[in-house]
């Protein structure tokens, strides 16, 4: 992707309408672009004559001017596999083919901040790769969220243009196309982009590692973070669905065998009062027999050990992952950078210019914000969402209520409204198989047809540039990753928090997030723009989100099983009222008459309406006919306790086991600390000796001796 003279590189991209009124702005800010080294070309669409496009290009003086100021680490020493780790497997099939695709290879330089000094210490062996297409996108977006388009300190920066309509987009461009005609494995890969659609981005790498490497080079530190989580996360719940497919077998090869289920099955005599006062009639208990199988297969021996794992899991996972970001910011250089290389938005900076202090590291003064206006912010921020907290809460009650009474008045009336108004059921299906067929129809397929066959569209007809390509593709979402994030957050919680009643959760997740990883890498590689390579040494405030749900885990399900399952009362019953009372628990057979031992009986004369006799409902209270009727009896109190002291029990051990987990597993692996020690130790090295040899090669150009040296 050059300019028109073949050799100027374009490293962003911006468009607009030649119909647009912000003329002055736009003309304004391109000329302080021209004023801060920037070069620019204009190039109109082959496909809208009322779209222009600006190609910018960062000359190698400008590159080196904002790499020195933003703090940018550029290698100065590099050797092949400085820090890779051989693996013992002879050939593992899950990892990227690197000796027929040498791309896939990253040179393990050391790094050092750059700086135009001691440039000569730097490999520069071309300036016009000596920055990688990333870092020439990120320093070009640096200077233009930096640059005025008119007086005054808050008129600056490209995200304001591109909100008052003076440019519609602002991005860097793609590499080129994503496909070929030839075999990458023959041919190679034409450019970056297509070597991930190639090697990872198609459904046929489901099961290879992920290029992390290339995707930070490609798309940035933030980008290649989230889908180093993703592929982390997904890794982790292989375990996880293991261990909750076994609890599901489990419980589906004892349903048969279960005594509880058995006894259900077989109380074909046991009468169970009705649902509702009005129009419901009594029914078998005999008849919930498949429900009851239903729900031996979710409610088990085993789910209280699968919500024990699942806690422990979420610890060693969240654990592991501060091992494994570790790795990654120290191979891609991120040790230091939030300290030292993180930018002010230039919004604040504009904003708090006035009010400045003196940086306790740098020395150097930099806006600041007073802790008043902060808290004012905060108090606001906490008030907006306590509110949408309890508005939530409050739609929440209000529609099980109406669900209740909307039930109520439904039993009421039985069938009455279907058999008056049957004419609405088949009305309806009728207008699903009208909509069926018209949305069918809708599809000009044969207008597709033609276009494939008269030659791939007006794209490949007229060659469209790449520029073209890029704004006919779908923006990134303003949010970043927010929505991608929060798609697997939201699903790390139900994961976890409900495991104990649904243990496949685990198993199901693993799949979607096959499926995800891909999808997502599809979706950045040949639907989006190429989104603005942004740094991030970490996933961000999701991380402290994930122990949050990790914690709440542990207390939903202790709760979900004393409370919500039949394991406490089984317990209860087997150790004080069963037939191995005072014994212990040790098979079925302990649980014979449970089922009898959990019905109440109550007077169905009681209710009126022509009912008569006794039937049973699911409590612990007295009988009619006793001295209390209808009180609670020793047996409930006993439960309840039971199931109190459960949760007790259940959280101090998870929480105990999960801090002592946390506690032996340490954030940095070992091998990884001796790396950076010597690393620091080796960079002190060489940039001596780099300082060395540029004097020597100085001497003996300038032909200069020294008054302390030897003749």
């Amino acid at each position: 992707l050059l300019f028109r003279d073949g050799k100027k590189r374009i490293d962003y991209i911006l468009v607009y309408k030649k119909s647009s009124l912000q003329v002055e702005k736009r003309c304004t800010f391109e000329r302080n672009l021209r004023a801060e080294g920037l070069m620019l070309e204009k190039e109109p669409s082959l496909t809208n004559g009322d779209i222009m496009f600006v190609k910018i290009h960062a000359p190698w003086e400008t590159l080196c001017k904002y790499a020195e100021q933003m703090n940018i680490r550029m290698p100065f020493r590099c050797q092949r596999h400085m820090r890779q780790l051989k693996s013992w497997l002879p050939k593992n099939p899950m990892k990227l083919d690197k000796e027929a695709l040498p791309d896939l290879e990253e040179t393990d330089c050391y790094t050092a901040p750059f700086c135009q000094a001691r440039m000569h210490h730097f490999t520069i062996n071309n300036k016009e790769t000596f920055f990688s297409n990333s870092t020439r996108s990120r320093i070009v977006h640096h200077v233009l969220q930096r640059t005025k388009y008119e007086d005054g300190k808050s008129k600056m920066g490209i995200n304001r243009l591109l909100g008052n309509g003076t440019y519609e987009a602002a991005f860097p461009p793609h590499e080129g196309s994503y496909k070929s005609r030839h075999p990458i494995k023959t041919h190679g890969a034409q450019n970056h982009r297509h070597l991930l659609y190639e090697r990872w981005a198609r459904w046929g790498m489901w099961y290879k590692y992920q290029p992390l490497d290339l995707i930070r080079r490609y798309f940035g530190e933030k980008i290649g973070l989230y889908f180093a989580w993703l592929g982390w996360y997904t890794g982790m719940l292989i375990p996880a669905a293991l261990v909750g497919l076994f609890v599901f077998l489990y419980g589906l090869f004892t349903m048969d065998s279960s005594q509880v289920s058995r006894e259900i099955c077989d109380a074909n005599d046991t009468i169970m009062c009705p649902m509702c006062e009005k129009n419901c009639s009594s029914w078998k208990l005999s008849d919930s027999c498949i429900y009851a199988k239903v729900t031996h297969l979710f409610d088990n021996g085993g789910t209280v050990f699968f919500a024990i794992f699942m806690a422990i899991w979420a610890t060693v996972f969240l654990e592991f992952w501060k091992r494994r970001r570790a790795e990654l910011t120290y191979d891609w250089d991120l040790i230091d950078w939030e300290e030292e290389e993180e930018e002010l938005r230039p919004q604040f900076e504009a904003k708090y210019s006035k009010m400045e202090r003196v940086n306790p590291i740098s020395g150097k003064p930099e806006p600041f914000q007073p802790f008043t206006d902060k808290l004012s912010r905060l108090m606001v921020s906490v008030s907006g969402i306590f509110f949408m907290i309890s508005l939530v809460l409050t739609a929440v009650f209000a529609v099980v209520v109406f669900r209740l009474v909307a039930m109520e008045q439904f039993v009421s009336f039985e069938w009455e409204f279907v058999k008056k108004n049957w004419q609405f059921a088949t009305s309806g299906t009728g207008v699903c198989i009208n909509f069926v067929i018209i949305m069918s129809l809708n599809v000009n397929w044969w207008s597709r047809r033609k276009i494939k066959k008269g030659g791939q569209c007006l794209e490949n007809k007229v060659l469209l540039p790449q520029w073209d390509k890029d704004w006919n593709l779908q923006p990134m979402n303003a949010h970043g990753l927010m929505d991608e994030y929060l798609e697997m957050v939201l699903q790390f919680g139900f994961t976890t928090i409900f495991v104990a009643a649904f243990p496949l959760a685990p198993l199901l997740a693993l799949l979607n997030n096959i499926i995800e990883i891909r999808l997502d890498a599809y979706k950045f590689v040949t639907q989006w723009r190429r989104p603005m390579p942004a740094r991030a040494t970490d996933i961000g405030i999701w991380y402290g989100i994930l122990e949050g749900i990790g914690v709440l885990a542990v207390i939903t399900n202790a709760f979900v099983i004393a409370i919500t399952s039949d394991y406490i009362p089984r317990f209860v019953y087997a150790f004080k009222y069963g037939p191995c009372q005072d014994q212990g628990y040790r098979q079925e057979k302990c649980l014979k008459g449970y089922v009898n031992s959990s019905l109440s009986v109550f007077n169905m004369a009681e209710l009126g309406n022509g009912y008569t006799g006794y039937c049973r409902y699911r409590d612990y209270r007295a009988p009619p006919w006793s001295s209390a009727p209808y009180d609670f009896t020793l047996q409930f109190w006993h439960v309840l306790a039971a199931r109190l002291a459960f949760i007790i029990v259940f959280e101090h051990l998870v929480f105990g086991i999960k801090s002592f987990i946390a506690y032996l597993i340490p954030d940095m692996p070992k091998d990884l600390c001796d790396r950076m020690r010597r690393e620091k130790y080796l960079v002190q090295e060489m940039m001596y000796e780099a300082e060395l040899e540029h004097l020597q090669k100085e001497r003996k150009k300038n032909g200069k001796r020294y008054h302390h040296e030897w003749p």
